[in-house]
């Protein structure tokens, strides 16, 4: 008789590829209960979905429907024309980062992007001492109300 082949009754043989009876996964159950855990969210993924966001926006009395990112913009665009030297300094930093032709902007997307949250990080702050020193603001009201 063969020394490998096991005889009915005889213990179950554990070693390579044959792991003890308990430890092995049982019927029905996935050997991966969990699952895959959830990707995290990155900061430029988040700041995208903001900027897309729709605001109304309040312009020479009329409300108007445009993206958040727009909306920065054409706040920007007033504080330099109102002669604001660090709302100009940074429409003009804007305007240099805009690619002349479609192959550039390949090039630099990543770039722009890193620009863009840098830039509402920028607004966002300076619009919070503005509100603290109690400079009048452009009103802007969300989807929510808020």
């Amino acid at each position: 008789m063969d020394g490998n082949r096991r005889r009915p009754g005889d213990p179950y043989e554990v070693g390579f590829g044959k792991p003890p009876k308990h430890t092995r996964f049982k019927k029905g159950q996935s050997g991966n209960p969990n699952g895959r855990p959830r990707k995290k969210p990155d900061l430029y993924l988040e700041l995208t979905e903001v900027l897309h966001e729709n605001v109304t926006v309040t312009v020479d009395g009329q409300p108007e429907k445009v993206t958040v990112q727009q909306a920065l913009l054409l706040r920007l665009r007033d504080q330099a024309l109102k002669g604001e030297i660090w709302a100009e300094k940074l429409l003009q930093k804007v305007v240099e980062a805009i690619p002349d032709s479609v192959s550039e902007y390949d090039d630099i997307e990543r770039d722009v992007g890193f620009f863009r949250s840098t830039a509402l990080f920028q607004l966002m702050y300076d619009e919070s001492v503005r509100e603290k020193s109690g400079a009048a603001s452009t009103s802007v009201e969300t989807p929510n109300g808020e």
